[in-house]
């Protein structure tokens, strides 16, 4: 459906033709207070804020006239309003300060009885009540006969406070008449004008509201038509009794027609937008009469009257100056000039085969369509459309190209310029082109001639730019000092860096931009040259064979210049951004910290550059902290310079990008908790009602879903770790816990890849808390950790999600794994392996009834596995044998599996040395393989040895295992003759392990098997010398 350009919807004053007009009206009998003065001054620079805190400071002045503080709410409430208007409507502060406008709006509104500018309020709020209609059917998109109801809604409640509005102003004129007002009394007349606009104007807009909220009704409701009469009514009405203000009238006269049209009443409809085009010297109308125009146009082609249609909106169009044909009435227009002309093509083309007038026609009215998308806009895609319907033209691709002789410099110029015009609109082919054929509707038999059209397109831009550049050239050859501008000689060489970026001669285009960017500095064209400069870059640096570090070496100064010369300019700080980016991939810390800040402090997107560079120092840091540990200098370097950079990034970071706002300060908090400082990290993210977590319960929705997750999960650790240092009680901890969870929960939505992360998460989140628990020493301390963490978990497990179940169940696991890790903790660890044992069962059970319940589908086998586990904790050892078996007659190849059933039988046997048999070469026979499901540390110890350089650390843990089941295995043994036997395979075992590998795995490991080596020696009888005995050798 189409929408009018309603420039009265919440916007600021002014923004309307009528508007402007009442507008005027009223400043000139508003009084010009000097403070009034410089807040309208602020508010015309767009320094909302700041004219904000003024008034701040202004209300706390004793001495500030009684007006000017009477109408303090009402200026603070219109800055609101304008600065929610002033941001993208994706901009999660765009709805909080639209909130914050409404109830400044409302407060003055029903405090303010007998303000003189309580009629401005009320209308603005009405605005205000209409622009919340016009995002909720917005946020509909097309509109195809459904009811829109939360459109529906405000525009009942905008139209029900205009009705207020009018009632008020209707009662204030009359009594304004009948006092009549003395015509000398400037200031008398000046009010009841005031009043009289703002009493047509609600009218227009209660009108409007009526109209609208009739367009989002279903299309078959009996409502849509009963507000669609009552609206033409009131328009009737108002356009009939209001014959002074000019703008008012005709915009009630548009709205008429509109619903006339919409309503199937051509004739009327007809009638009404001729009057407004009949309107002459009326230079404010000019929008609405080219709005008229393109639907006066519009109903003549829907009756076949292309021809005349089409005349008039050309001999309307060619009145139109250069800055009106931008107007988006303009443009509309153009695009219903250029759709009848299509309708009359079709027409000329069915009466007569290869029709002259056609082809011309349809020559005329591509290039047209060609013009109109070199202006950015909503009719971009439409005009596409056009184009792709037109086809591609055949002669153009077939023209001539044959070189002109050019005899001096101007003439080269002149036409390399011609033949880059016509390089570039013929390269609009190819987009249209390859639209087409991204069409599934498009018949197959015409796919190869589209096809070969593409390649005759390509090859007609390639060569029209290849002449430029030869013409360009010759240009520079026949410059001549005495006579020719110098100025155009730069220009030339602009114009060949562009065409070697074209033809993707990258080099050449890197060399001659910066040639014309280092020669024209501080000017457009320079920067323009830079741009170029750029773009050859970062093409070159993605070649297969690219040389990065050369690159670099050869961009850093270039950045350098360009941020001396345009500090402020995105070339700039795109291409220091460049540099810092590639630093940071070679981990090339100071350089990068070096390239980030040549970039200006305050330049758009700084905290974003900031929160990388720090992002990357804080995985840096955590890399090596597991390598070196927490206190080397290494890690401690790396946490301070991750510090500083987030913490930067955190006082740069603006509230238009809310994903930058929260990754900061959950990064930031994430190092506060690795420097142990968990207070400052609450600080940093949950504390307080201005925390960043807090504001993404209540404002977030803009905020990514992967980001949003790693905030909650990071409030998780950071209340575990206040718990650990007795900063927060053990019930505060269990309701921000859950509430975290909860929220965990709900953010990971419906895609299967949200749900993948989501477990992923609460995996993570069981391994923190068992991480957490295992930094407690303290008996009662870890008794109240494990409290809380049950607490949590028991109700998370009461869940019907999956994912919050799994990461009950996994938490308890973790849990109880660390429980049983200290000394004498087995007794408080069962309970809670047990637990967790008795909810996987649950949850395997329900996911053999509703397999689509476990999300991502994936994760039942790592279910099955946790229940093995849990089993084995709990010493529930048939269990745990039975599920690991069910998973590995699924698949063999799950290493981790494997070692985890080679390590339960091992720990079954107990003694009995036929079970450490098992243990050695498996169990669980599998008649489709003729093996073991279970491998056992033998099969185990050669699967890897296969792939040593991925399972290294696997393989030789097969192998110490393997020796130790024999070692084992021949303490089992009463028969001395067989224990000496297994002795002596362990024994071997080992031999040969050193034999192939001397590093034995690295010195940890080496060591390990030594002591093992030893102990079997001694229970030879021989000496305990280790891999130095003659048996092994030096």
């Amino acid at each position: 459906m189409r929408r009018l350009r309603a420039y009265w919807i919440g916007l600021l004053p002014g923004q309307m033709a009528y508007l402007w007009l009442i507008v005027q009206i009223f400043h000139a009998a508003h009084g010009a207070e000097p403070y009034e003065r410089f807040v309208e001054r602020l508010r015309e620079q767009g320094y909302y804020d700041l004219a904000l805190n003024y008034l701040d400071d202004m209300s706390q002045r004793p001495a500030l006239p009684a007006e000017f503080r009477e109408s303090i709410e009402l200026e603070r409430s219109l800055l609101w309003f304008q600065s929610a208007n002033s941001l993208g409507p994706k901009s999660p502060q765009r709805a909080e300060r639209l909130d914050q406008a409404e109830t400044a709006l409302r407060k003055f509104v029903d405090s303010a009885a007998k303000h003189p500018r309580r009629g401005e309020a009320r209308l603005k709020l009405g605005g205000l009540l209409l622009l919340r209609a016009e995002e909720a059917r917005a946020a509909v998109g097309s509109e195809n006969g459904q009811e829109i109801p939360l459109a529906v809604k405000f525009y009942g409640q905008a139209h029900d406070f205009f009705e207020g509005s009018i009632a008020e102003l209707a009662a204030i004129e009359a009594q304004l008449k009948g006092n009549r007002v003395d015509p000398n009394d400037r200031q008398q007349v000046a009010y009841r004008e005031k009043i009289r606009s703002e009493l047509r104007e609600a009218q227009l807009l209660s009108a409007k509201a009526v109209d609208d909220r009739g367009r989002c009704r279903s299309a078959d409701s009996p409502e849509r038509l009963q507000d669609l009469e009552r609206a033409l009514q009131m328009f009737s009405s108002l356009y009939t009794k209001e014959q002074r203000m000019i703008g008012i009238r005709n915009y009630a006269l548009f709205y008429r027609s509109d619903i006339q049209q919409l309503l199937g009443r051509n004739s009327d409809a007809l009638d009404g937008y001729q009057r407004i085009l009949d309107v002459e010297g009326v230079d404010v109308l000019r929008p609405l009469q080219t709005q008229a125009m393109a639907q006066f146009d519009k109903l003549l082609a829907a009756d076949g009257k292309l021809e005349p249609a089409s005349e008039r909106a050309s001999k309307w169009l060619d009145g139109l100056s250069k800055e009106e044909r931008n107007w988006p009435e303009a443009l509309e227009l153009s695009l219903e000039y250029a759709q009848m002309r299509v309708q009359w093509i079709k027409k000329l083309e069915a009466d007569e085969l290869n029709s002259r007038t056609a082809n011309t026609l349809k020559r005329t009215t591509r290039n047209d369509l060609k013009a109109l998308l070199r202006t950015a806009g909503p009719h971009a895609d439409r005009t596409r459309e056009m184009l792709s319907d037109l086809g591609v033209e055949a002669e153009q691709a077939a023209q001539s190209t044959e070189m002109p002789v050019v005899k001096d410099f101007g003439q080269a110029l002149m036409e390399a310029q011609s033949r880059m015009d016509s390089a570039d609109a013929t390269a609009l082919e190819i987009a249209v082109i390859d639209q087409r054929l991204a069409d599934d509707a498009l018949p197959e038999a015409e796919r190869p001639t589209l096809a070969a059209q593409r390649t005759e397109v390509i090859g007609q831009v390639d060569r029209l730019r290849s002449q430029s550049l030869d013409l360009l050239r010759e240009g520079l050859r026949l410059f001549n000092r005495q006579t020719d501008d110098r100025g155009q000689l730069f220009d030339a060489r602009f114009r060949m860096a562009y065409l070697y970026l074209k033809r993707e001669q990258l080099r050449e285009a890197v060399v001659v931009g910066q040639f014309v960017s280092r020669s024209t500095p501080g000017t457009n064209q320079g920067l323009s040259a830079a741009s170029i400069v750029l773009r050859g870059f970062s093409e070159l640096l993605r070649q297969p064979d690219a040389d990065h570090a050369a690159l670099m070496a050869e961009l850093a100064p270039y950045a350098e210049y360009l941020v001396a010369t345009w500090p402020q300019s995105t070339e700039a700080i795109a291409a220091a951004g460049a540099l810092t980016q590639m630093a940071v991939s070679a981990q090339n810390w100071d350089q990068a910290e070096k390239y980030i800040q040549l970039v200006p402090e305050n330049s758009e997107g700084i905290a974003k550059q900031y929160f990388q560079l720090g992002g990357c120092l804080f995985d840096q840091y955590q890399s090596v902290v597991g390598a070196s540990g927490i206190d080397a200098p290494e890690s401690v370097a790396l946490r301070d310079r991750a510090a500083k950079w987030l913490q930067l990034a955190a006082e740069k970071a603006g509230t238009d990008d809310p994903d930058i706002r929260l990754s900061v300060s959950t990064a930031l908090a994430q190092l506060r908790l690795a420097q142990g400082q968990s207070d400052q990290a609450a600080k940093v993210l949950i504390a307080g009602q201005d925390a960043p977590i807090v504001w993404l319960e209540k404002s977030g929705d803009g905020v990514s879903t992967i980001i949003r997750m790693d905030a909650y999960r990071t409030g998780l650790r950071i209340v575990a770790a206040q718990m650990v240092d007795g900063q927060i009680d053990a019930a505060a901890a269990a309701t921000q816990m859950r509430s975290y969870v909860d929220k965990l929960q709900q953010s990971a939505g419906g895609e299967a890849a949200d749900k993948q992360r989501l477990q992923t998460i609460f995996t993570a989140v069981a391994k923190d808390l068992k991480d957490k628990l295992a930094l407690v020493k303290q008996t009662e301390k870890r008794r109240k950790f494990s409290e809380v963490v049950l607490l949590v978990v028991g109700a998370a497990a009461n869940s019907d999600a999956f994912a919050t179940q799994y990461w009950a169940a996994s938490t308890l696991l973790s849990l109880a794994q660390e429980l049983a890790s200290q000394p004498d903790g087995f007794p408080q660890a069962k309970p809670a392996f047990e637990k967790s044992a008795q909810l996987l069962q649950q949850m395997v059970a329900q996911a053999a009834e509703d397999p689509k319940w476990v999300q991502p589908e994936n994760a039942a086998v790592q279910l099955k596995v946790l229940l093995a586990q849990a089993s084995q904790g709990a010493e529930d050892f048939r269990t745990a044998l039975q599920t690991y078996g069910e998973i590995l007659d699924q698949n063999e190849n799950l290493l981790d599996v494997q070692i985890q059933v080679a390590r339960l039988l091992q720990q079954v046997a107990k003694g009995n040395a036929a079970r450490y048999k098992s243990a050695i070469s498996g169990a669980r026979p599998n008649p489709k393989t003729k093996g073991n499901a279970f491998w056992g540390w033998g099969k185990i110890s050669q699967v890897t040895s296969k792939r040593m350089d991925q399972y290294s650390k696997e393989f030789f843990e097969a192998r110490y295992q393997l020796a130790n089941c024999q070692t084992l295995m021949a303490r089992a043994q009463t028969d001395p003759a067989a224990r000496s036997a297994d002795l002596g395979r362990a024994q071997r075992a080992i031999q040969e392990t050193y034999s192939l590998y001397p590093e034995m795995g690295g010195n940890e490991s080496r060591v390990r098997f030594e002591t093992l080596l030893k102990s079997i020696q001694q229970e030879l009888g021989k000496p305990a010398t280790g891999f130095v005995s003659p048996e092994v050798g030096a």
